[in-house]
């Protein structure tokens, strides 16, 4: 670890007498040096934990661009001299990670990039300053290939130190961009020292040439590291001489016909081995070649086939856990699976890969149940012990089978749902089996916690000081419980037992110690990661994120979505700690929100916008942030009047289109007119020529498209491929899927009459299923006549203008139960509709949800329905029971109710008493009118409650 600059930490530490300083002082004072380095170690030790196995240069530059300790070196000059003064805090070395002490790693280059940094003399008095800070404790080494300019001085130095090396990482950007060349024999002579020391190695995909010229070569050698636990090669190969010690392999790209020197006929023992992970090479040969007997769990992940095993292979007695990536039959996987008698865990992916996974792509059963179905019959074949199965996709009748063939299976995880995977056709019996199902094992989809985990053990923690021995936290052994029970119930200890101080006895509390700790007992200080396990803070975000998700109007307003995601909807959560952070920052679920130019570059308020090109780096942004949320469905809001090069938007659109669940194309409000962009509207309608699979609903705004209507344009009608949809919500065209079964909510928005006319007839459009109809400035004759709705509940007509294409006849809406229709004058449509409708049980002569739009105090003439010519009771009125007028007179009203005696409840927004609609009016009998409703009827006024629910 470089040190950092003495002139950013003097600029940022109290030089003047203040009130703070002088209590540091009087506390620096009170705590001697010893317990402030104790303190120290704590925190220490908690930001330098192990990286993940094996490292990247991104969780190397994470880790190590901002020390440990700076916020502590940052509070007084004491604190920052005991800190510099101690090695121990100084035994992280790295070379060719980072730019200057200090900067982020952003200001390093973009992640996933390093360029060499300074000059060689620089790297190389920067990293002898850090080894002699060190003195001579063991050193953990991380060295970047690519950002290393003399790589001979380097080398030279490091070997100089070659006995205290703990950790040895050897980085590399990756394998497709070239890092700084490393001579061959230089390469080998790096390791060709004692490295008693060492307990880990991670040798990455460095860029290795020969000796004679530029040609790449692949190393192999051998390591002098007796107490060598974890290994981890990637291109080039290295087996420590005594493997005694070595617990953990990582073998990943490894060519073992490759490598110089030759390995012919290796045969490595590796009699400590507990776990083998092969990444993109062919696993037989590895296996062929290591002798691991006790070896308790194999990761395989090689997406082409294996070659055949060339060798016969010993039996994995100690084998536990297999993870082999299914690619189809492969012989390698066959050949293995009779040897591991004692398997109890298998999956057919990588667990922790499943963001990787093209679930969608995957419609062969499971290689594993091919592979059982083959050798249905045959002895020895199936796992006694097997009791946990993970598989990428399998359908409820393929798990089934499986649960049959291998009745020890007590848990099976599916990470693609099996429900919709076939389509709503199949979805009920397919629902009705997983049910089966879930009676004879636990079932679990994608990353949900199994349904039997929960707390089972609990543990203390307690470490020896100068000063006692401490409690540091708890140990938790997940069990979450049958679904229903509270967490609590299942905790042994009450959690006053997570005291942070001195302890009587030094020793380690088993959950059985419950009298150790005094009920109620003071907390200090409470660790609430050790608490609760990821499974457990996951399910807390989760209702946290779907609070917000699930009550999400549509379509989304501008303004509400500005108010609800300018921000992450756990931004406050991944404030608390790094652990929070990086476990919401690395669960897809968290992430299925996507906005496009709609809010990121927003604030509220009215204020002109720029529209932007997207550029390069934001193509990347929109393509990050849709890849994080890995195969979960999508919802998607994109402002096209933002955007610029709207087409690459489309683009990336397309790439995701299987996973898009919702689109809701935005107009962004108080645009000015010079900022509108206007989008081709046959660009827009090319992302609907695609298949939706996924898409449940689809809102397109009111935007400014190219040409403007209505010379020389006219609308288009559209028939997606979205057998899902069932909210679907367009502007200007006339929208509607292939199968429009599932179809429950429609809202058509300003067609114009010749686009009715030119796309729409008579009985073309059948929609069985629709609930919920809405009509805005289109002909509502047209729509209605073209559409076949039986089940249709709800219709709602909002325009400034009464309609002017009357239709010949409509069918009777039986079923039709709350008509909302704009009360703009007389309107012939709607006296036709209001006969169709004998079930009818509220009436508004407005929209209901755009009451507080309505310029309340304007309106002075009764409700139409009231002044048709032969009066109110010229038209048949149905039994209602709920009616809504903007303005209307208690007069009118009672003679209402007196012809519908079925009406239970009134609303009108305006009140002719407070407010009397004409000059002179009669307020003291309105006042008698009003009195006699009430004693029949509900009356209320603007959007005050019902007094009766």
């Amino acid at each position: 670890m470089e040190p950092i600059e003495p002139d950013l930490l003097q600029s940022l530490t109290h030089s003047g007498p203040s009130s703070k300083s002088r209590s540091l002082s009087d506390i620096n004072k009170a705590l001697p040096p010893e317990l402030l380095l104790w303190v120290f170690d704590l925190i220490y030790t908690e930001g330098t934990q192990p990286l993940s196995y094996h490292p990247t240069v991104k969780e190397v530059v994470e880790r190590h661009w901002r020390h440990a300790l700076l916020n502590v070196m940052l509070v007084c000059r004491a604190w920052h001299h005991l800190v510099m003064t101690s090695p121990r805090y100084w035994t992280a070395v790295d070379v060719g990670i980072r730019g200057e002490p200090g900067s982020p790693p952003e200001e390093t280059g973009t992640p996933g990039e390093m360029k060499t940094l300074g000059n060689g003399d620089s790297q190389k008095r920067a990293l002898e300053r850090q080894l002699e800070q060190c003195g001579e404790l063991p050193i953990q080494v991380n060295v970047g290939a690519d950002g290393v300019e003399d790589i001979a001085a380097i080398f030279d130095l490091l070997q100089n130190q070659a006995h205290r090396w703990q950790v040895f990482n050897l980085l590399a950007q990756n394998r497709n961009r070239k890092s700084t060349a490393i001579g061959h024999s230089q390469f080998l002579q790096l390791f060709n020292r004692p490295l008693h020391c060492l307990t880990s190695l991670h040798i990455g995909a460095c860029w290795v040439k020969s000796d004679e010229g530029d040609r790449t070569t692949f190393a192999s050698l051998q390591v002098d590291a007796s107490n060598l636990r974890a290994l981890s090669c990637e291109l080039h190969l290295a087996i420590p001489r005594i493997p005694s010690r070595l617990r953990f392999l990582s073998i990943t790209n490894v060519d073992l016909e490759d490598l110089r020197p030759r390995v012919d006929g290796l045969r490595v023992e590796l009699d400590q081995l507990v776990e083998l992970r092969i990444t993109e090479c062919n696993p037989g040969a590895i296996l062929s070649a290591f002798s691991i007997p006790i070896l308790s769990k194999l990761v395989i992940d090689d997406r082409d086939p294996s070659d055949p095993v060339t060798e016969s292979l010993p039996q994995y007695r100690h084998l536990k856990e297999l993870q082999w990536y299914d690619v189809g039959p492969d012989p390698a996987f066959t050949a293995f699976l009779s040897r591991c008698p004692n398997l109890t865990v298998f999956a057919d992916y990588v667990v922790g890969l499943e963001d990787d996974i093209p679930l969608g792509e995957i419609d062969a059963p499971p290689t594993i149940l091919l592979h059982i179905r083959r050798h249905e019959g045959e002895e020895g074949l199936l796992w006694p012990n097997l009791t946990e199965l993970l598989l990428d996709s399998a359908t409820c009748t393929e798990m089934a089978e499986l649960v049959d063939a291998l009745p020890s299976i007590r848990r099976l995880r599916v990470l693609r749902d099996p429900i919709p995977r076939w389509g709503p056709g199949n979805e009920m019996s397919e629902r009705k089996l997983l049910e089966r199902l879930r009676e004879r094992v636990h079932v679990a989809v994608w990353r949900e916690p199994w349904a039997d985990e929960g707390y089972r053990r609990i543990q203390l923690r307690a470490v020896e000081t100068p000063f006692g021995p401490v409690v540091l936290g708890m140990n938790i052994w997940p069990y979450l419980g049958r679904k229903g029970d509270s967490v609590a119930s299942h905790l042994p200890i009450p959690l006053t037992a997570l005291l942070f101080k001195p302890m009587q006895e030094s020793k380690a509390l088993s959950y059985t110690d419950t009298e150790s700790v005094a009920p109620g007992s003071e907390i200090n200080q409470i660790n609430i990661n050790s608490i609760f396990p990821p499974e457990l803070l996951v399910n807390v975000f989760d209702v946290l994120y779907k609070d917000i998700m699930e009550c999400l109007p549509f379509p989304l307003p501008y303004e509400e979505g500005l108010q609800r995601f300018k921000q992450h909807p756990l931004s406050i959560a991944m404030l608390v700690c790094r652990g929070w952070c990086d476990l919401i920052k690395s669960t897809p679920a968290y992430w299925t929100f996507v906005d496009i130019g709609a809010l990121h570059h927003s604030t509220v308020g009215k204020q002109a916008y720029t529209v932007r090109s997207l550029g390069s780096e934001g193509v990347e942004n929109i393509k990050g942030r849709l890849k994080k949320a890995g195969s979960l469905p999508l919802y998607v809001t994109v402002a096209p009047e933002y955007i610029s090069d709207f087409g690459t938007v489309l683009e990336i659109l397309k790439e995701y289109a299987h996973q898009l669940e919702t689109i809701n194309i935005v107009k962004i409000p108080h645009l000015r007119d010079a900022t509108f962009r206007q989008i081709s509207s046959e660009q827009l309608l090319q992302l609907f020529e695609l298949p939706l699979p996924s898409l449940q609903r689809l809102h397109i705004d009111k935007f400014h498209l190219t040409p403007s209507p209505p010379e020389p344009w006219i609308g288009s009608r559209v028939e997606m491929d979205a057998p899902r949809l069932y909210h679907l919500s367009s502007h200007l065209h006339i929208l509607l899927p292939h199968n429009p079964s599932h179809l429950t909510s429609l809202f058509i928005s300003g067609v114009d009459t010749r686009t009715l006319q030119s796309t729409l007839t008579h009985g073309q459009v059948q929609l069985p299923n629709l609930l919920n109809l809405r009509i805005k400035d289109s002909e509502p004759g047209l729509i209605l006549s073209a559409l076949s709705t039986p089940l249709l509940q709800v219709l709602v007509y909002q325009s400034e203008a009464p309609s002017t294409h009357l239709p010949e006849d409509l069918p009777e809406y039986s079923h039709l139960r709350d008509l909302q229709w704009s009360d703009v004058g007389p309107d012939a449509t709607f006296d036709l509709v209001f006969r169709r409708c004998p079930r009818l049980v509220r009436y508004a002569n407005y929209i209901v949800d755009k009451a507080v739009e309505l310029r309340i105090g304007l309106m002075v003439d009764p409700p139409t329905i009231f002044a048709r010519p032969g009066g109110i009771d010229s038209i048949k009125w149905p039994n209602l029971q709920e009616v809504l007028f903007d303005c209307a007179t208690y007069a009118s009203l009672k003679a209402l109710v007196d012809l519908v005696p079925t009406i239970k409840r009134i609303r009108t927004l305006r009140d002719p008493i407070a407010s009397p609609m004409r000059q002179g009016e009669d307020v003291e009998r309105e006042s008698s009118y009003l009195s006699e409703l009430r004693e029949k009827v509900d009356v209320v006024v603007w959007l005050d409650p019902w007094t009766e629910t």
